[in-house]
């Protein structure tokens, strides 16, 4: 089955004193995450555990983030 887009939300995060890329990203994924409460596994009939979930961060120093560090923030997917 192919993927469609189902819901878009945006977050923000920062981390002014420590400038850390990786913790502002991490905070701008539980921002979007708290403004929405993921429902459409069950309005779709499906498991939740079947939903696939895709993250696009923008960061001013790319290389300076560790994307490995923000799947832990994510409640599925």
């Amino acid at each position: 089955m192919p993927k469609h887009r189902v819901l878009t939300e945006f977050g923000m995060g920062t981390s002014l004193r420590r400038r850390d890329d990786t913790q502002a990203a991490k905070r701008a994924v539980q921002d979007a995450l708290w403004h929405i409460s993921i429902n459409m596994a069950e309005l779709f009939g499906f498991d939740k555990s079947a939903m696939q979930i895709d993250v696009e961060v923008a960061v001013q120093n790319p290389e300076a983030l560790d994307c490995g560090a923000l799947p832990i923030t994510l409640p599925r997917g």
